[in-house]
């Protein structure tokens, strides 16, 4: 079995799909392919069929629908064994009673999403073009990844001599919410995996935030973040020396 993601949760790149399943299926004809697709569910276009792909997911609450729901769509044909066992539900996969509020939740954000990522994209993607024009004018600053083929929401953009956690809080106090990387890493110091598999320093890739907007991010919210940013990078690149817990203390009273 091969796992494929259609787009990259941390850089924002997306994936050729068919050309890299036409490999697996040369290399490997029998061996069960799955995409997931969770990063560009309303942001891309998603054609289960002509990925040529046999499993697929896909979540709500990346495409403004409730947390907790997500789907497994499986090519006719396909049989797979459950992981857990008990009833009948989900057609045998997965016991359990299902949510209904959260399932119509999912239901409803997957039909918007369907009906308007083409108008999302452009939205989205014209917001991130205006932010990248923006952030090359912060001397030193690196925008990872590919900067044409993207989701369109998300930028990854280092900072050479910040640290990606104090650059977080002193964005926070002044109204701007951004990540230094993925959710599901949130709480962990270790410098992010994607980077580290781009070549990149441990150092380099702890001085990175990822910045995302979406559909209801405006223009006015890009131009005071690239307003606020050339400060908050020099006040960061000047702070002291010294242990985290130290520094993040001293960006803390530095922006009061």
């Amino acid at each position: 079995m091969v796992t494929l993601a259609a787009g990259n949760h941390e850089i924002g790149n997306v994936y050729d799909i068919p050309e890299f399943v036409a490999v697996i299926r040369d290399l490997a004809p029998h061996a069960l392919i799955h995409c997931d697709a969770v990063q560009v569910l309303g942001k891309r276009a998603i054609d289960m069929r002509a990925w040529g792909v046999d499993l697929l997911s896909i979540n709500a609450h990346k495409a403004y629908g409730p947390s907790g729901v997500g789907a497994l769509i499986v090519r006719p044909g396909v049989e797979i064994e459950p992981l857990l066992v008990g009833g009948p539900q989900e057609r045998g996969l997965r016991p359990g009673t299902e949510t209904p509020v959260l399932l119509a939740g999912f239901g409803a954000a997957a039909s918007f999403a369907h009906d308007e990522h083409a108008v999302r994209f452009a939205h989205c993607d014209g917001l991130r073009r205006q932010l990248l024009v923006g952030l090359r004018a912060i001397a030193g600053a690196r925008v990872f990844g590919d900067t044409e083929r993207s989701t369109g929401n998300t930028v990854l953009v280092g900072f050479p001599g910040c640290d990606g956690q104090l650059l977080l809080i002193n964005l926070d106090l002044v109204g701007v919410a951004v990540s230094t990387g993925a959710a599901c890493s949130s709480g962990t110091m270790a410098p992010s995996p994607v980077l580290l598999a781009l070549g990149c320093t441990p150092q380099e890739a702890r001085s990175a935030i990822r910045i995302s907007v979406g559909k209801d991010t405006t223009r006015d919210e890009i131009d005071a973040l690239l307003a606020a940013l050339p400060g908050v990078v020099a006040r960061v690149r000047g702070a002291a020396p010294g242990d985290h817990a130290r520094r993040t203390g001293d960006a803390l009273g530095d922006s009061g």
